[in-house]
């Protein structure tokens, strides 16, 4: 494994049983690669100022577990998107390779969210491989803003149509480019101007006097996504592994929105799928 500056005693890299589930001492690597770069993203929020929350599995982890869910091999952070702008532009110079910040304008990648990305080590998504994509693909966690939406349910409604429309198009259209038509100028620029529009779309309610915030970022756009940002208006710290992690008070509330009964174990696959990991090998 690499070297890395969170500072974990040998002994939690022992292979263990939790919840039934078997865990590796290869797993172990990887989650302590993600949470060493956890521990660099809390550096700069702690001294910038920036708000930062677990969020979705990483939040129930650490609600449930006071860490990993077994089977989760990610780490998911949400930032409100002012917040996440700052980080943004603030990490660009804090952090050092082997420490990279991925976003849309960074290296050709599209997830319209940031990436923290580990350059000296492997962490390639399965349907990501045959296609041979050129940009970083280290160990990642992600960071994801969270955009003020609308509260009028039919504004709500077709705001996301327009936002989903429009992401439609560019993936579909970043898929022709990485693997069919590499040299075609013409489409890259589409592509480009697409990822542009989207991020002024998504900031369209950032001045407004709307508290209703939601994730933009992934493809369950057209799902259930809404929370109340008075829900994080106060936070508590709350262990997971070997850090602690900022979460709403009033977790319940947005736990059980999102996952029902959530403090029953449902064994379900990573959200990913299968991931090529490699904690030695860039």
């Amino acid at each position: 494994m690499v070297n890395i500056d969170l500072k974990i005693p040998e002994e939690w890299f022992a292979s263990e049983i939790r919840e039934n589930d078997y865990i590796s001492r290869e797993k172990k690597e990887l989650w302590a690669i993600q949470l060493d770069m956890l521990y660099k993203v809390q550096e700069i929020c702690e001294k910038y100022d920036i708000r930062y929350f677990a969020d979705a599995g990483t939040m129930l982890g650490a609600v449930r577990h006071r860490g990993f869910i077994p089977w989760d091999d990610d780490i998911d952070i949400m930032m409100p998107a002012k917040d996440y702008d700052m980080f943004i532009e603030i990490a660009k110079n804090e952090l050092k390779d082997p420490y990279f910040l991925q976003t849309d304008y960074t290296d050709n990648c599209n997830y319209c969210h940031a990436k923290i990305r580990r350059t000296d080590t492997t962490g390639i998504l399965a349907k990501d491989v045959s296609a041979k994509f050129d940009f970083n693909q280290g160990i990642f966690i992600d960071i994801f803003p969270m955009e003020y939406v609308p509260e009028d349910e039919e504004e709500y409604r077709k705001y996301i149509d327009h936002l989903w429309m429009i992401k439609k198009e560019m993936l579909i259209k970043r898929s022709r480019w990485w693997l069919y038509e590499r040299d075609n100028n013409e489409l890259y620029n589409e592509i480009n101007k697409l990822r542009d529009y989207y991020n002024i779309i998504r900031r369209k309610y950032q001045d407004s006097n709307s508290n209703t915030i939601a994730n933009l970022s992934l493809p369950t756009l057209k799902n259930e996504i809404r929370k109340d940002m008075t829900l994080y208006d106060k936070i508590i710290y709350t262990p997971f592994e070997m850090l602690k992690l900022p979460i709403p008070a009033n977790f319940d509330e947005v736990l059980k929105r999102q996952y029902g009964d959530y403090m029953t174990p449902v064994r379900g696959a990573s959200c990913h799928g299968d991931v090529l990991i490699d904690t030695s090998v860039s």
